[in-house]
């Protein structure tokens, strides 16, 4: 009995034992800890580790004592004490990086090491002692890598389960010119390249096709190639995951390699040059769950055997040129996995039809985006039944009818809703409750009102709202305010809304605030203190500008409206402007000097002060605006000279307009260092001197495109409205109105391609410019009101795009040049009150100017003779045009003929009455000759009419 009690006993302390050293507790670990288990050897390689890196962020400061297992981002195995798990990754790709540099060799040491995560941090490339050590299973090296060569020594790690080498978070990435290393780890089950450099390493499919175990490959956004090589054998038999987007492949979709992996559950091919038709071979693919083909060039619709998909979760097929029926393609759709459907993309395609009126409609549904095609006709009731839908995008279409109730009632977990440019009217009852909570709402260019929509009051959780011109002409209600106190992009423009801004603006979470062609009144309050473009244009808004401390301003547009006072010196604390328009206000004062090397003129882009009572010199704060594209002081009071520094300065500058002010002085002869100056508008002032002669060498205006990429980069500037990447974006127009062809033009839209010089009503004394003509691309001249002499260019023939020529009121004189009748786009064209001579050349193009009054553009000049004035000039005059020689004197050989004529037909009858009336014998025979035929005559004709009668 004793020995048994005895082999009981040993047999539970065995078991207790084996129990203990197979799981032990948490606090048998921190004992076993505790007690200073690191390897010495180990412990001296990881703090010489740490001794040649960077640690900004403090991350290795617990890094002291004798056990090393205790230290943060360290972990040892509980059995041997080696270290194991090195775990110091940062915390993403926004964040501070704490650790960088060049990592030394000493953690070749660690040769135990089985997890190795250093991902977002800074290491200035992959160190190439990785590949020894042998033991690791997981190395994640993502958002760390800065660039370098990827190191071939990675293909030692035999062992290598989890690979991540994704290099998203950096400008520049690692490359490789050869893949070949990675055939080697047999092992590997994850592997994620993306946005690495790729595009040399011609082998790469051959060298994922060899690995057998894989499951996960992220090849996004890395260069790659079509190589031109099909696979006759790979060994992705296990592969699950397939993500290629963003790369060049510049290839049909079919054939490809990977149409044949039936084990995948996810492929994206998104945005990788990819064209042609979606081959059959997809439909047998019946593992797919999710599918990302958008960004493409895709020909026709799906496959219709695509019906096998039933596992089918997810279909993008956005911006890929599809042409089809949205009946059709949504009759393709498997319905085995309808109930399984999550989410459909076919947005951005060239889709037509009507969509269709399903009696099961999709029940599953979480997103249905159609935005940006061709549908045509109402929104279907089915709608409102997708209980499960979050996100409904139908905007940009031709959806035509109502929106009721019945259409959203059902929407009971709906956030995004976004109906925008359809001609859509909403009609709900005023007291209707939707079910939902939105979060996003775009219902631009939908017919919302008169009334304000008051449904819109029960959307307290707004990050989006777009009502814009939405025919709504109604006050503003107060409750409105609380609504998008939290959104982050409010448009409201283009309506007739009237009201007054809150006073507690300020303290709304807008970073994008449009409220623009409407009928709002009252002070500007302060601007909401995370607020970026702001537009409050053409409004009747009044009082002074608020204060600018304390924002991050990058669009501010106010023009149109009755602000006055000064620009507040607290301009100069916004360091981030881009575009400033202040323009049809009456502001007065200078524009504040901002002093030091940042203020909002630094980076910005376009400043327009037009049609304002600003005065004070050429605002020296300009001087450091050297990304300055667009500049429009004109109708103010500015006075003082131009600035010679000013080419200097402004070496960016496109447009620039000045006109109407007092400036004086001379036209800087340094423009001609504005490379990109297109447009140039000095006209009202005061400027006297000569045209520079360096005014022939403005580069932009000597190319015959004449287009501006600045300008037309500004037309389109904007801030992504959302975070969803099927928004919209706010484009910055700029408008401006141009003196051109003899009437005043107001421009929003195409302003790069105006290429116009005026320098008319000032004091400009000499002769134009002989080497004018070389502005080639110049489309619109005026220098008229001034005292410029001497002759026309003769070769001004040679502006071939010239629109308008306006040279009147100086005291330009010799003959007009017959060059001028080659501007053949010329439309308005006026020469008066000069003291030019000669003929007036003429051309069929001239001649289709001023038909009204075509004097006009020659008027006083007295020494001007032909058509159309009418003046006409001598037969031997010298000034005539040889091209009209032959047709003036065919003229007055058919003139000669016709004279002759007549004169030789009175000549002989006067002859004849003559010899009659002097010679009586012969007037006797001419009258009995003229009796006999009478009575013949008669005699044939009673015989005639007898023999008829008879008949």
């Amino acid at each position: 009995m004793a020995t048994v009690r005895f082999l009981l006993l040993h047999v539970a302390v065995i078991l207790f034992l084996l129990l203990i050293l197979q799981v032990p507790s948490s606090s048998f670990v921190k004992a076993k800890r505790l007690c200073g288990r690191c390897i010495a050897s180990e412990r001296d390689a990881l703090l010489s580790w740490k001794a040649s890196l960077s640690d900004t962020g403090g991350e290795l400061t617990s890094w002291q004592g004798e056990d090393c297992c205790q230290w943060k981002g360290v972990h040892c195995s509980n059995r041997t004490s080696h270290v194991v798990e090195l775990d110091l990754h940062g915390e993403g790709s926004n964040s501070v990086y704490r650790l960088g540099g060049e990592m030394s060799s000493s953690l070749v040491g660690l040769q135990r090491l089985r997890y190795l995560d250093l991902s977002c941090n800074k290491f200035s490339r992959i160190p190439k002692f990785i590949g020894s050590l042998k033991s690791l299973e997981y190395l994640n090296l993502s958002c760390a890598i800065f660039g370098g060569i990827m190191p071939p020594q990675l293909g030692n790690l035999s062992k290598i389960v989890y690979l991540d080498l994704n290099s998203h978070c950096w400008g520049s990435s690692p490359y490789s010119d050869n893949l070949a290393w990675v055939s080697h780890l047999s092992s590997l089950k994850y592997l994620d390249m993306s946005w690495t450099n790729l595009s040399l390493a011609a082998d790469w499919i051959h060298a994922v096709s060899s690995l057998p175990s894989l499951q996960v490959l992220h090849l996004a956004g890395s260069g790659l190639r079509d190589t031109g090589v099909s696979l006759g054998h790979s060994n992705l038999t296990t592969l699950k995951l397939l993500d290629i987007k963003y790369n060049s492949f510049h290839t049909a979709i079919s054939p490809n390699w990977f149409w044949h992996i039936t084990t995948l559950t996810y492929l994206d091919l998104s945005s990788s040059n990819f064209h042609g038709q979606i081959p059959y071979e997809m439909g047998n693919m019946t593992s797919l769950e999710q599918v990302y083909i958008g960004g493409n060039n895709i020909i026709g619709l799906i496959p219709p055997n695509l019906k096998r998909l039933c596992n089918l979760k997810i279909l993008d097929l956005s911006w890929s040129n599809i042409i089809g029926d949205i009946s059709d393609l949504m009759a393709r759709l498997p319905k085995c996995s309808w109930d399984k459907l999550y989410s459909l993309d076919f947005s951005d395609n060239k889709i037509s039809g009507i969509l269709p009126n399903w009696l099961e409609p999709l029940n599953n549904l979480n997103c249905l985006i159609l935005y940006g095609n061709n549908i045509t006709g109402p929104l279907p009731l089915w709608i409102g039944k997708l209980n499960n839908l979050t996100i409904l995008n139908m905007g940009s279409n031709w959806l035509d009818g109502e929106i009721n109730e019945k259409h959203l009632e059902g929407l009971t977990n709906l956030k995004v809703l976004e109906v925008a440019d359809n001609s859509l009217s909403m009609l709900v009852h005023s007291n209707w409750i939707p079910s939902f909570k939105l979060k996003v709402l775009r219902l631009r260019s939908c017919r919302l009102g008169p009334a304000f929509p008051v449904w819109v009051r029960w959307q307290r959780r707004i990050n989006i709202f777009d009502i814009s011109n939405a025919t709504i002409d109604d006050n503003i209600p107060d409750w409105l305010w609380d609504v998008v106190s939290t959104a982050y992009f409010v448009d409201m423009s283009k309506n007739r809304l009237s009201g007054t801004l809150p006073t507690n603006l300020e303290m709304m979470a807008a970073y994008m605030i449009d409220l623009s062609s409407n009928r709002i009144a009252g002070p500007v309050p302060r601007f909401p203190r995370n607020i970026s473009y702001i537009d409050l244009s053409r409004n009747n808004l009044s009082g002074t500008l608020p204060d600018f401390t304390a924002l991050e301003l990058g669009i501010y547009a106010i023009y149109n409206n009755s602000i006055s006072g000064s620009i507040p010196s607290s301009l100069c604390l916004v360091q981030s402007l881009h575009i400033l328009d202040l323009s049809g206000n009456i502001l007065s004062g200078e524009v504040p000097t901002c002093k030091g090397d940042f203020g909002p003129f630094k980076y910005m882009a376009a400043l327009n002060l037009n049609s304002n009572n600003l005065s004070g010199v050429f605002p020296s704060s300009l001087q450091m605006s050297q990304e300055l594209v667009f500049l429009d002081l004109a109708y103010n009071r500015f006075s003082g000279n131009l600035p010679a520094l000013l080419a200097d300065n402004l070496l960016s500058l496109a447009l620039l307009r000045l006109r109407s002010n007092s400036f004086s002085g001379h036209i800087p002869v340094q423009l001609a260092k504005i490379q990109g100056l297109q447009y140039m508008d000095l006209a009202c002032n005061n400027i006297s001197g000569q045209i520079p002669e360096s005014i022939v060498n403005l580069s932009t205006m000597v190319h015959s495109s004449g287009y501006s990429n600045p300008l037309g980069d500004l037309e389109s500037f904007g801030m992504n409205s959302g975070e969803y990447d099927y928004t919209d974006t706010i484009f910055f127009i700029e408008s401006i109105s141009v003196l051109t062809k003899g009437q005043q033009l107001e421009f929003s839209k195409g302003i790069q391609y105006m290429v116009n010089i005026d320098l008319s009503c000032n004091k400009l004394t000499g002769e134009i410019p002989q080497g004018i003509s070389a502005l080639v691309a110049l489309k619109s001249l005026n220098v008229s009101w001034n005292q410029l002499s001497g002759r026309i260019p003769n070769d001004i023939g040679d502006l071939k795009a010239l629109e308008s020529l306006d040279l009147s009121h100086n005291e330009l004189y010799g003959e007009i040049p017959s060059s001028l009748s080659a501007l053949t786009s010329l439309t308005t064209l006026n020469l008066s009150y000069n003291n030019l001579s000669g003929r007036i050349p003429t051309g069929n193009q001239l001649q289709t100017l001023a038909l009204d009054d075509p004097a006009s553009m020659y008027v006083g000049n007295i020494g001007l003779c032909g058509p159309p004035l009418p003046k006409g000039c001598p037969g031997n005059g010298s000034s005539h045009s040889p091209a009209d020689e032959p047709e003036q004197q065919h003229s007055g050989m058919v003139n000669s003929i016709y004279l002759s004529m007549i004169i030789g037909f009175i000549f002989g009858l006067w002859m004849v009455f003559c010899i009659m009336l002097l010679h009586k014998g012969l007037r006797y025979s001419y009258f009995f000759f003229i009796d006999g035929m009478y009575q013949k005559v008669c005699v044939h004709m009673i015989v005639t009419w007898n023999l008829l009668v008879r008949r």
